[in-house]
């Protein structure tokens, strides 16, 4: 897919249709159209064997006007559309009646002069008086680079045959997690110099891309004439460079979070073209691979019946989080089992079931709560799991899930077949979603993405909900359902960009849909809230948390509104807390730098949400989910008991004389404090320095009309957890008996 455009000249847009998105259900294909800042009459055009193609664009159709033949080679006008394009709300255009779309081509333009001739190669060198393949190519040196790791890139681009003439450029493309490219301080971080050119060449600017606010352009201008086969030489030291394992090979700039590598190329060989990117083959390419093992995560369920045996599970990875490809593996780890004064030998990690994770089932336990304890010699793998809960209660489980995360279906990387293996295999999650962009999903797209849900869920083992992610004039919003299939609403498409209109359009599923705002600080507007389907709020993500205005866990602009603000005008939210992770991993993201994540914004390790429930089923975490049965944590499996005369956490009640307030903690780490937050302010709090603690306090002070309660924990290593409020509301003459 390529898009060629100018402030000054006409924009085009070409997309073979072998990119195109089918579904075994449908006879159309669709794609999400490539696209720039464009308002302006358009003209659809498509190269095609097919006798009589439809093609719909926003609910349009457009049927053949004229055929026109040139050097055997067939294109059919379907007419002109006026068109107002952005980088963030693409396009979703579909096609029906195409017989063999494997060499279709549909075009757009707004030069109406433009007739169309040849095949793909043929309308490239049409628009832009050359073919890609003649730009040249480029090298760069390392090709292969470990995470995290300051590096020293020398990048090597050779002119093709077209060469460059004065006045030409050449724009380098870096990726805003990089070090800020800069041209002043040679002992300094993102310095980039010329270290040679075969022509005078002057770097002229470094700024954002207009094409994306996640890179940065470098642009350089001949002075003379770079000849064919003329070489350019630049050199580029990051010292912070991305945490996610990656290979790096396209070079189109299709849409804003298109993923080339770092130091990408496009050239304008002169002052009349456009900028065009290197041909596939012929830019470089650039992979980041995990580092060698330094950790190991031991990962246990936080509840057990006694008389069941309970599963271990071990995962070795690299400072970051990663999975490392650095074998053969030598440990000298032992495993010891922690009781309250006692602890037992459990021998060395077995039952391997990939390189760097293992599964261990262990015997039945008597009540208590325990944790595993790694020892190492060296102390490198040393570690010590989350606390296992034993006891004999048969009615309730707790559960942990991530129900945030993009993929490489919408602006992330990643196939969806990986998120869910590693969701289950590697993070050991028991639920998860798979919450692409709605406005980047294509309709066969969404299609295919209900299927795998559906595919991937194992009721009692592994539960996946069907969700994506909605945005539009209010912000943003997480819809979810437990059932086999979502309506999608794309909050670009005008039926759909408000939330009224939503409403409207889900009005009677209350009892299937959930819909979670998140990153509130951010952007949520909360005009048109939906008590029957806002059910619960995202109070952390790796964006950070919107618990608070002044909040320290948060390094964006803040043009929102604070969790605590939504509270105080009587919304009644369940905690949730998620990864909002584009690198299709849930639950288990990296961690360790300042950007955790393939995007700027992303700064934070990811938060993981616990569910009380009856069971382990779609149907029974959602209802779970509505009740609001469930506490949000940044990353850590703390468990947490939190009741207030008797009402568990997210429930309502009536205050009868005072507030009972009783719960217990068991952590990851030492509990550094515990905080009781009654509308929006401290009222008691308490400092454990343990890392098992149960308390009790009671509140006396009646509320004026309605009062909420939640727990809010800090540990010692600075993670923290916050339980879903309890409400109490002033007791009436018409208040019910509960």
């Amino acid at each position: 897919m390529s898009v060629y455009y100018d402030d000054s000249r006409d924009i085009y847009i070409v997309v073979p249709l072998r990119d195109a998105k089918s579904h075994p259900s449908r006879s159309s294909i669709d794609l999400l159209l490539p696209t720039r800042s464009f308002t302006g009459e358009c003209y659809l055009w498509i190269y095609t064997e097919a006798e009589h193609p439809v093609i719909k664009i926003e609910n349009e159709t457009f049927l053949p006007h004229e055929v026109v033949v040139r050097d055997g080679r067939r294109w059919l006008f379907m007419g002109k559309k006026y068109l107002k394009l952005n980088l963030a709300s693409p396009l979703v255009v579909s096609f029906f009646g195409l017989t063999d779309p494997s060499d279709d081509i549909f075009l757009i333009t707004s030069n109406k002069g433009f007739i169309p001739r040849g095949g793909l190669a043929d309308i490239e060198r049409q628009i832009l008086g050359y073919s890609r393949e003649s730009l040249g190519v480029s090298q760069i040196i390392p090709n292969v680079t470990t995470v995290g790791r300051p590096v020293k890139f020398k990048l090597i681009f050779t002119a093709g045959r077209t060469g460059i003439k004065r006045g030409g450029r050449i724009r380098l493309t870096i990726p805003r997690i990089f070090s800020n490219p800069q041209i002043k301080d040679p002992d300094g971080d993102g310095y980039l110099r010329i270290v040679k050119a075969d022509a005078q060449l002057e770097i002229i600017s470094i700024e954002v891309s207009r094409d994306s606010w996640e890179w940065v352009d470098i642009t350089a201008e001949f002075k003379e004439e770079l000849k064919p086969g003329g070489k350019v030489i630049i050199y580029y030291k990051a010292e912070r460079t991305q945490i996610v394992p990656f290979r790096y090979e396209r070079t189109d700039r299709s849409y804003w979070f298109s993923k080339m590598p770092p130091m990408a190329i496009s050239v304008m060989p002169n002052k009349r073209c456009y900028f065009a990117p290197l041909a596939n083959g012929y830019s470089h390419t650039l992979t980041f691979k995990a580092d060698i093992p330094e950790r190991l995560h031991l990962i246990v369920p936080s509840h057990a019946r006694t008389g069941e045996r309970i599963v271990l599970h071990g995962i070795f990875t690299d400072k970051f989080r990663n999975l490392s490809d650095v074998y053969p593996l030598h440990t000298d780890v032992r495993l010891k089992l922690l009781g309250r004064d006692w602890e037992e030998d459990l021998g060395r990690p077995s039952g391997f079931y990939g390189r760097s994770a293992f599964k261990m089932l262990l015997d039945p336990l008597p009540e208590g709560v325990y944790r595993i304890r790694a020892d190492s010699s060296s102390g490198r793998f040393s570690s010590l799991s989350n606390p296992i809960k034993v006891d004999n209660d048969s009615s309730l489980g707790l559960y942990w899930g991530d129900i945030h995360v993009h993929s490489e279906m919408s602006d992330g990387i990643g196939s969806p077949e990986s998120f869910y293996w590693h969701a289950r295999n590697i993070a050991c999650l028991d639920f998860t979603a798979l919450t692409d962009h709605a406005c980047y999903l294509t309709d066969n797209e969404w299609l295919w993405i209900q299927d795998l849900a559906n595919m991937h869920n194992k009721p009692g083992e592994f539960v996946t909900f069907i969700g994506y992610e909605w945005s539009g004039k209010e912000g943003d919003r997480n819809f979810y359902t437990w059932r086999n299939e979502l309506p999608l609403f794309r909050g670009t498409d005008p039926k759909t960009n408000s939330l009224r209109k939503v409403w409207r359009l889900i009005e009677g599923m209350e009892e299937d849909v959930i819909a979670i705002p998140h990153h509130s600080l951010s952007n949520a507007k909360w005009e048109y809230h939906n008590p029957s389907f806002e059910r619960l709020i995202e109070i952390y993500s790796m964006w950070g948390s919107s618990e608070t205005a002044d909040t320290k866990l948060w390094r964006m602009p803040r043009y929102g509104i604070s969790v605590r603000q939504i509270l105080s005008t009587g919304s009644k939210l369940g905690f949730t807390a998620g990864s909002d992770n584009h690198d299709g991993r849930a639950g288990f993201s990296g961690e360790g730098a300042y950007y955790t994540s393939i995007y700027v914004p992303l700064g934070f390790r990811s938060g993981l949400t616990a569910v009380y429930s009856n069971g382990l089923s779609r149907r029974e975490i959602f209802y779970s989910l509505r009740r609001r049965r469930c506490y949000a944590t940044t990353g850590e499996r703390i468990i947490i008991s939190f009741q207030i005369n008797d009402l568990c956490m997210g429930s309502e009640g009536v205050w009868d004389g005072s507030a009972r307030i009783r719960g217990e903690v068991h952590g990851t780490d030492l509990i550094s404090r515990l905080e009781l937050i009654r509308n929006g302010e401290v009222v008691w709090s308490m400092q454990p320095n343990s890392m098992d603690v149960a308390f009790y306090w009671e509140d006396y002070q009646p509320p004026d009309d309605l009062v909420y309660y939640y727990l809010r924990v800090k540990q010692a290593d600075g993670n923290l957890a916050w339980t879903s409020p309890i409400w109490l509301t002033k007791m009436t003459p018409e208040s019910p008996l509960l």
